[in-house]
């Protein structure tokens, strides 16, 4: 109703701001931005816009794409900055994310670290991607502590993600120490209890190795897990069943099974 209003029901909103996000942070956003580019004040507009452009950082999803809607309402262009990472994320273009390189990394760690959220494989694989653009080693250093925090309480598809992430990153690192780090990380995840997880840290060790920018101590590193990597996977249940007794008791039947999920079956 107030947006039929105009510009003019702009600072009633505005007036009620606190009240209005607490209640609906999306809805406030949508509509002010809404009002504010119809409108000719300036400093509302100003004020909406900058509104706009914390709310990308927003734990409700709904209001970080309202968010970016309001700033492309408003005239405002993405740039090459933190600003313009979270707008591209806030629209889900994590390729545009990941483009930006170093002004990305802090972004898209945030957005990983959105736990139950879908965006947390979206934000695994754009870091990986963004590894190639990231110049500064302050950046390399906080994008792969961020992905091996993220191992600590992946779950299903984000825990084959991550280790390919990190495969990309380690194509990408020009540090010795750093790349040495990822490859211990990665051998560790060899004997994840998963094993699409074993897979994807084998087959991001594999890449690395053919990939070609590592130094003797990381390739020696990877091919003494070369038979490990490659020994076929088998999946099975061993099955203990027999009949026991125990005083006061009896016989009984006891049916024991204990699951068998070892090797990898990914060669070097």
């Amino acid at each position: 109703a107030l947006v039929r209003l105009g510009g003019a029901a702009l600072a009633p909103l505005l007036a009620a701001e606190t009240a209005c996000r607490e209640r609906d942070e999306a809805v406030f956003l949508s509509t002010a931005s809404q009002l504010a580019s119809a409108g000719h004040d300036e400093l509302a507009r100003q004020h909406i816009l900058d509104l706009c452009l914390a709310s990308l950082r927003s734990a409700d999803p709904q209001a970080r794409i309202e968010a970016a809607n309001g700033l492309e309402r408003l005239g405002w262009k993405a740039g090459a900055d933190a600003d313009g990472a979270a707008f591209w994320i806030a629209r889900r273009q994590w390729d545009r994310a990941s483009e930006l390189g170093d002004p990305a990394i802090d972004e898209l760690l945030q957005a990983l670290g959105r736990r139950g959220s879908e965006e947390r494989v979206a934000a695994a694989i754009a870091l990986g991607v963004a590894a190639a653009n990231c110049t500064a080693p302050a950046s390399q250093t906080r994008l792969i502590q961020g992905l091996v925090s993220a191992l600590e309480d992946a779950e299903g598809e984000l825990s084959g993600v991550l280790p390919a992430s990190l495969g990309e990153v380690l194509r990408s690192l020009g540090d010795p120490a750093d790349r040495f780090e990822v490859v211990g990380v990665l051998v560790a995840l060899l004997d994840h209890w998963s094993h699409p997880v074993r897979v994807a840290a084998a087959s991001a060790l594999v890449g690395a190795f053919r990939h070609g920018n590592l130094d003797d101590t990381c390739r020696q590193k990877i091919l003494a897990e070369r038979e490990r990597m490659a020994r076929p996977h088998t999946d099975r249940l061993i099955v203990d069943d027999y009949c026991r007794r125990e005083p006061g008791i009896g016989w009984y039947h006891v049916d024991i099974g204990t699951h068998v999920d070892e090797g990898i079956g990914v060669e070097l």
